[in-house]
């Protein structure tokens, strides 16, 4: 009874633990050249280890985030709406927490 017991016991923790898993978050916000919040701006974060992209938009408030991402060393970033220079960021390492990536985009010429 005792060996069933403490079987089930290691496998609930095994698969919970696999749950709480550390995942990458990114978020930030993104701004015109006065400092003025921008929504609507696209944010493309690409892993150039996987190949894997994915895009969302800046909200009303000119945020954006990214809850659960793969942590790696090598992931790239863009911020770009019509009108403005499109900003990138390359080689952005992403550890097991929140990082912070800002973007202040640029009239385009």
């Amino acid at each position: 009874m005792r060996f069933h017991l403490l079987t089930a016991v290691l496998a609930i923790l095994l698969l919970t633990g696999s749950a709480f898993a550390q995942n990458a978050q990114l978020g930030g916000i993104v701004t015109d050249p006065s400092g003025a919040l921008m929504p609507g701006v696209s944010i493309t974060v690409t892993n150039m280890a996987t190949g894997v992209v994915s895009t969302t938009i800046t909200n009303e408030s000119g945020a954006y985030t990214y809850p659960s991402l793969q942590p790696g060393p090598s992931y790239q970033i863009r911020a770009s709406l019509p009108g403005f220079q499109t900003q990138t960021v390359s080689g952005l390492e992403l550890p097991p927490t929140t990082v912070r990536q800002n973007f202040q985009m640029k009239l385009s010429a």
